[in-house]
């Protein structure tokens, strides 16, 4: 798979499709929880949204309920929007779905004049470097220039003027379309945003009501995991530390969460716990080293909305000696949302393995006990009585003379 990179400037395309309009999608019915809120705008105002220029609620003109929002011609640029990254973690990969209905007083071209448009734009982040990665525009409104913008994927919408017009598009499919299936794992939505922007001439005033974002995604069960799933070190010293964190995906409004978390307490030590910044904790952590497990119950002071994996605890282990094989096992999940009610949930345990390369014995080095294990399993392959996995160092499926350079490498550590 190929490694999108999320560089503005490799990223600066426009995709206008046959006969310079994007067809419009049909209409589908949402499922799964709605990322924006007061999409509705039921609320009688613009809460949830952050406002430039002159917008407003509006009770005349509405596709259904009480309320819409206008956003006006008054000023050069008026706008709504609402941020996600970092606080909700949506995916390119998630399958986002937008759906709305918009209400323009002008459609189409407006010919050859500089920049005017009318649209609604979603931005994209590179998680790791924090940079622009891609923006997708659906304009109804535009100028000639469009045809050639080179800092985003354009859809033209055919819409009409002074009437509702239907907003339903499949974003990750759109955005495939262009940039084919590559690896999109770190290019999370960063903010959406109804855009009013008049240069040279005006591209119209318009209503927005009934904006939804979803995740078809989203309707998984809720997943517990333990990341990384498998932590391998075949370098360890004695009282070496390592991290282990626990991650929660396809949750919309996780209100708390309680787990046990059974290890191999004597081999390795919880010696660390610290949980998101705004969790609290009604009742203490429970640890003891000689039973190995961590038992908690989280509330979080606001509500975990994400369906890509985030970090909820992160657990510091300290190595005994220098050997450790042992599973990570969650049990006693409860998963429930901001009402208490108890979501259907699923976990995934982790394991770890820690050992000295050439040690054969697991007894925390590597000696002439080990050369033996190694001497009486020599020319076997996998098939073989005397074949023993683990004298086969280098994982090829033959205990060789490669395998025998590999300990003598390592004697003595």
């Amino acid at each position: 798979m190929r490694k999108l990179s999320v560089s503005v400037t490799i990223l600066q395309v426009a995709v206008i499709l046959s006969l310079g309009f994007a067809p419009q999608l049909a209409g589908t019915s949402p499922t799964g929880f709605n990322f924006l809120a007061n999409g509705d705008f039921e609320t009688g105002n613009l809460t949830g949204w952050n406002v430039g220029g002159v917008c407003q609620v509006d009770n005349s003109t509405v596709h259904s309920g009480q309320f819409s929002a206008y956003v006006s011609d008054v000023a050069f640029n008026s706008w709504i929007s609402q941020h996600f990254y970092p606080e909700t973690n949506l995916c390119v990969d998630d399958d986002l779905i937008l759906n709305g209905w918009v209400f323009p007083s002008s459609v189409g071209s407006l010919g050859s004049v500089a920049y005017p448009f009318s649209v609604i734009r979603l931005y994209f982040v590179n998680a790791t470097s924090g940079d622009p990665a891609l923006m997708v525009s659906y304009d109804w409104c535009w100028n000639e220039y469009e045809n050639n913008v080179t800092t985003a994927i354009t859809f033209l919408l055919d819409f009409q003027a002074n009437q509702w017009n239907l907003l339903s598009r499949n974003v990750t499919s759109d955005i495939y379309s262009f940039y084919g299936n590559m690896d999109y794992s770190n290019v999370f939505l960063s903010y959406i945003t109804c855009l009013y922007h008049f240069s040279d001439v005006s591209p119209g005033a318009f209503y927005v009501d009934e904006l939804e974002l979803t995740s078809s995604a989203e309707a998984r069960e809720p997943l517990i995991s333990v990341q990384p799933p498998n932590t391998v070190n075949n370098s360890p010293t004695q009282g070496m530390r390592f991290h282990v964190n626990i991650t929660i995906q396809n949750v919309s409004n996780c209100g708390s969460l309680q787990m046990t978390l059974i290890f191999n307490g004597t081999q390795i030590a919880l010696v660390g716990v610290s949980f998101l910044p705004d969790a609290n904790l009604p009742t203490p952590m429970y640890f003891q080293s000689g039973n190995g497990f961590m038992s908690t119950n989280v509330t979080f002071g606001s509500p975990i909305r994400t369906v890509s994996p985030v970090t909820i605890i992160d657990l510091t282990f300290k190595l005994y000696n220098r050997y450790c094989e042992s599973s990570l096992h969650i049990d006693s999940l409860v998963v429930a949302d901001l009402s208490g009610q108890i979501l259907q949930s699923d976990s995934e345990d982790g394991y770890v393995q820690i050992r000295l390369t050439g040690d054969l014995n697991r007894d925390s080095a590597v000696d002439i006990s080990d050369a033996i294990i190694l001497a009486n399993a020599y020319g076997s392959t996998l098939s073989a009585p005397n074949w023993n996995p683990d004298a086969d160092i280098n994982g090829d499926g033959t205990v060789d003379i490669y395998d025998a350079i590999i300990l003598v490498g390592h004697l003595g550590t």
